[in-house]
């Protein structure tokens, strides 16, 4: 059996948007999706008395991503080998979130 490496820069499309993003990678890595607002997130009031949070930085109070995507996403991306006809392909894909 032989193992046909497939990471690097691949299609991607999301509703709304599509370009290119490098695989391994997170659609947030790639910049797909809404970028998260700080005015529209929650923020701890004694943060923003003690003044560590100014306006336009990002949630203090939170692990974050800097774009939120939830939902269908399509990549792709032209593969070729040396494999006749008759030869059987497995593709094997992981997701993690």
């Amino acid at each position: 059996m032989r193992t046909v490496d497939l990471s690097g820069i691949w299609e991607c499309s999301i509703p709304g948007q599509s370009g290119e993003i490098r695989l391994p990678g997170t659609l947030d890595e790639g910049g797909f999706g809404l970028p998260d607002d700080p005015h529209k997130q929650w923020q701890a009031e004694e943060v923003k008395k003690l003044g560590f949070w100014q306006e336009g930085d990002p949630i203090v109070t939170r692990l974050t991503r800097r774009y939120s995507f939830e939902g269908q996403a399509k990549f792709s991306r032209k593969v070729s080998w040396g494999c006749s006809a008759d030869c059987r392909v497995f593709l094997e894909c992981e997701r993690a979130r």
